[in-house]
């Protein structure tokens, strides 16, 4: 068995080095792309920011939660953090990074922990949830088996951009085959209001934080969550082969989407 496993990564490596659909020759394989969506509209005091930022350096500075990183069968995802308000108001705060151990997790923590807040305006899930998309689409360096968005704020779309909606927002993610997780902070109904209207794809899920006195907690629960990517073992040699002509369609299509872009 192990050596089917080493196989099959050595066959899946060659292909994602020397195919012609990939733009670099050094795309990265990662388990997981994720991008990390923090609200920072009106609603969100300057103690509730710091807050949410404390959590998110806390996160990556948790054991559990690089553990579960270097458990899964490459053991390194790739992770951006955006900030996002109003319908024009949408920033990153933190470039793609490359994290597979303890010194990159906790590098990343620590530029997490000098960001400033840029913004403090109206609260357009839709626009963050529209920026994000074209950061995957846009991105050539890394190839991840799942493509997450993870969007955490304290209340609902009340800014459309640019005439785009959250329904249409939410559908266009879902198109480019990123899924999308939610962290509502506040009350059941806002919950209900992510599941219902913001998250989405394959096995989406959210984790509620009832206050910002205890995000941090719900953060490091969602973030072990949804970094985990199973394993099912090494498939046999068919299978390969139609996992290596999936691999093919979805970088052809990665071209696609940034050329439309």
């Amino acid at each position: 068995m192990a050596s089917a496993k080493k196989t099959f990564f050595i066959l899946i490596m060659a292909v994602l080095v020397l195919t012609p659909f990939t733009s670099k020759a050094d795309t990265i394989p990662v388990d997981v792309q994720l991008s990390l969506l923090v609200d920072v509209s009106g609603s969100v005091s300057s103690k509730e920011f710091k807050l949410q930022m404390q959590g998110y350096a806390d996160a990556f500075r948790d054991s559990d939660i690089i553990s579960a990183i270097q458990n899964n069968s490459i053991g390194a995802i790739a992770v951006n953090m955006v900030f996002w308000s109003g319908k024009y108001e949408q920033s990153t705060a933190a470039q793609w990074s490359y994290i597979d151990g303890t010194a990159s997790s906790y590098a990343f923590a620590t530029a997490l922990s000098e960001v400033k807040r840029p913004y403090s305006g109206m609260t357009s899930i839709s626009g963050a949830l529209e920026y994000a998309t074209k950061l995957f689409a846009l991105d050539d360096t890394y190839l991840a088996t799942k493509n997450v968005i993870d969007i955490s704020g304290d209340g609902t779309n009340n800014q459309d951009p640019r005439g785009t909606n959250l329904s249409k927002a939410r559908a266009d993610a879902l198109a480019a085959g990123i899924i999308i997780n939610g962290l509502p902070i506040g009350s059941q109904s806002l919950a209900d209001y992510y599941e219902k209207s913001v998250i989405g794809g394959e096995d989406s899920f959210i984790v509620r934080a009832s206050s910002f006195e205890n995000f941090g907690e719900a953060l490091q629960k969602k973030l072990a969550k949804e970094i985990h990517v199973p394993s099912e073992g090494a498939p046999e040699p068919g299978t390969m082969l139609l996992m290596i002509s999936a691999i093919g369609a979805l970088g052809a299509a990665r071209m696609r989407r940034r050329r439309k872009t």
